[in-house]
């Protein structure tokens, strides 16, 4: 009778050996999925960080090209008002020439 009993102990101890074991098993699995997913949140996040200072640098380069256009605009009207002055100066050298003969 003891000896049933010690073999239905022994029994019972590997049986939970055994599910002990296989929960380690699933908590080593679980444990390695989240450092997967720690991972791929810190390279998702490192990316967004990337993203943002692209987009940033984006949006200042599109600020300097704004105020290159402003500037190129400028210069265009300055121009006109340029030849336009010259216009009037020969229009007034020839009314004077033209006076004086």
């Amino acid at each position: 009778e003891i000896s049933c009993e010690r073999d239905e102990i022994c029994t019972e101890l590997k049986e939970r050996d055994e599910c002990v074991s296989g929960f380690r098993k699933l908590l080593l699995k679980k444990e390695n999925q989240l450092a997967d997913m720690q991972e791929m949140a810190d390279k998702t996040e490192q990316a967004t960080e990337e993203l943002e200072a692209e987009v940033s640098s984006l949006v200042a380069d599109n600020a300097q090209l704004r105020e290159e256009a402003k500037l190129l605009i400028t210069a265009e009207q300055l121009e006109k008002a340029v030849d336009e002055e010259r216009k009037k100066v020969a229009e007034y050298r020839v009314k004077k020439e033209e006076e004086l003969h």
